[in-house]
C-alpha cells in the first residue's frame, strides 16, 4: 500500500475514534441530565401542589384545592392522582372527585398498573402541619416520556456526529495529502538524482515553512 492511502487511513481512524468518543461522552452526559431534569419536574409538581394547598388553607378555600388537583392530570399525563389530606386524615381534595371527604385509608384508586411513584410532602401553616399533599405517577408513563426525549437526543447526536464525520473525512484527506505530497516529491527527486538526472521536477515545496519545505 502506498503512503497516501496509509496516512489517510490512519488519520481517518484517529478522527473517527475521537469523534465517536466525544459523541458518546456527550450522549451519556445529556442522558444523565435528562434523568435529573425528569426527577426535578416530578418534585416540582409536588411543590406546586403543596404551595397551592397552603394558599387554600390560608384563604379557607376548599374549592381551590379541588380545582387544582383536578387540573393537574390534564397538565401532566403521567400523573395518576393528586390529593390533599387534612391532618385528621380526610381527603380535602383529590383528582378523583368521588374521593373527596373520604378517609385516606379508603381505596382511592383502581390501579390497573403495577408500578407507581408516589411523592408526599407536608403542608405547613407557620409551624403547624395543616395537612399532606401527595402526587402519584405511573412509572410506565414516566419511562415512556423519558424514552421519547431520549430518542430525540439520539437523533440529534447521530445527525451531528455524521455531519462532523463528513467534514472530518474531508479534512483528513487534505491533511494526509499535505503530508504525503512533499514526501512523494522528495522520493521522485532522490530517484532522479540516483539515475544521474539533474533536471529535477519542479515543486512548490519552497512555499512551505515546515521541515518538509525548502
Amino acid at each position: 500500500m502506498k503512503l497516501f492511502p496509509r496516512v489517510t487511513l490512519v488519520v481517518i481512524t484517529l478522527v473517527m475514534v475521537a469523534v465517536v468518543a466525544v459523541s458518546t461522552a456527550f450522549y451519556v452526559s445529556e442522558e444523565r441530565h435528562l434523568r435529573e431534569e425528569a426527577k426535578k419536574d416530578e418534585t416540582k409538581v409536588l411543590q406546586n401542589l403543596t404551595h397551592i394547598a397552603r394558599e387554600a388553607f390560608i384563604d379557607n378555600d376548599d374549592l381551590l384545592h379541588v380545582k387544582y388537583t383536578h387540573a393537574l392530570q390534564a397538565w401532566y399525563p403521567a400523573l395518576v392522582s393528586a390529593s390533599v389530606v387534612s391532618k385528621e386524615g380526610r381527603y380535602l381534595a383529590h383528582s378523583e372527585p368521588s374521593q373527596i371527604g373520604k378517609n385516606q385509608t379508603a381505596d382511592s384508586i383502581v390501579r390497573s398498573e403495577t408500578s407507581y411513584l408516589a411523592l408526599s410532602g407536608p403542608v405547613f401553616l407557620g409551624s403547624n402541619r395543616a395537612g399532606t399533599a401527595t402526587v402519584t405517577f405511573s412509572q410506565k408513563k414516566l419511562e415512556d416520556e423519558f424514552n421519547q426525549e431520549l430518542r430525540k437526543l439520539q437523533k440529534r447526536v447521530i445527525s451531528t456526529t455524521l455531519w462532523v464525520l463528513v467534514l472530518a473525512f474531508g479534512a483528513s484527506f487534505g491533511l494526509a495529502r499535505s503530508i504525503t505530497r512533499p514526501i512523494e516529491h522528495l522520493s521522485k527527486v532522490s530517484e532522479a538524482v540516483g539515475m544521474g538526472k539533474w533536471d529535477l521536477p519542479k515543486s512548490d515545496l519552497d512555499k512551505r515553512e515546515d521541515e518538509l519545505g525548502g
